[in-house]
């Protein structure tokens, strides 16, 4: 019995026929290659070989990557906001203290204050369209960059020569010959000679009748509108 048992045993293994595609133990194979490491330490995939694919994203993404971002434009300093300066004395008529009263309505005010100066106002002129445009109004000058210089669109002088001193274009003239120049004075007192030497445009103010500051203070919004081009 034992010698037919075996010669059965022996009869089906040779009748079974080889599959060269049959199931493999790949984790076997991978444990031999990393020595008898676990493959789920290492985290490989080992059923997973045949599903690896080549592109040419890294090429492509290495193209992009050297490509250099475009510079953000510069800002144009003459499309910021315009600067007026008025004088920084408390005796001239028009101060950094009244400058929003008088600029935006023609009024007269107190050149002084209680409280403490402002180191800058914020004043608006509405346009023939209808726009309002905003303006900083500032009396010290000495802070003022070459690029802020820029945007100054006026400066009030009080006729005195010592205005100007730590400006960064402290010579009157030379001020005058890059910025439009106003000299606001009461109709009953004559200007200051200095002035008459500088290249300013004297407009008259009245104690009395404020009509006529309004129209000075339009003639003044005029000239700015004809050096800007603003409508």
């Amino acid at each position: 019995m034992i010698k037919k048992k075996k010669q059965r045993e022996s009869e089906e293994k040779t009748n079974k026929k080889y599959d060269r595609y049959g199931p493999v133990q790949e984790e076997n194979i991978w444990k031999d290659r990393l020595r008898g490491n676990d493959v789920l330490d290492f985290k490989i995939d080992t059923m997973g070989s045949n599903k690896l694919s080549f592109t040419g994203s890294s090429s492509t993404s290495s193209k992009k990557s050297s490509q250099k971002k475009p510079k953000p434009a510069s800002r144009d300093p003459y499309k910021t906001i315009p600067i007026i300066i008025v004088p920084a004395s408390v005796t001239s008529i028009i101060t950094i203290n009244n400058a929003k009263d008088f600029f935006e309505n023609g009024i007269i005010k107190s050149s002084t204050c209680n409280g403490a100066k402002p180191s800058s106002v914020s004043i608006y002129r509405t346009r023939s369209n209808g726009k309002k445009v905003k303006y900083h109004v500032i009396d010290d000058a000495s802070k003022l960059s070459k690029s802020s210089w820029k945007r100054v669109v006026a400066v009030v002088a009080n006729g005195k020569s010592w205005q100007f001193k730590k400006w960064e274009y402290s010579n009157p003239v030379d001020i005058f010959s890059m910025v439009k120049g106003y000299y606001f004075g009461y109709d009953d007192v004559p200007a200051p000679d200095l002035v008459n030497a500088w290249n300013v445009t004297i407009l008259k103010l009245s104690k009395d009748h404020d009509y006529k500051n309004r129209q000075s203070l339009n003639n003044f919004w005029e000239k700015i509108k004809q050096i800007s081009g603003s409508k």
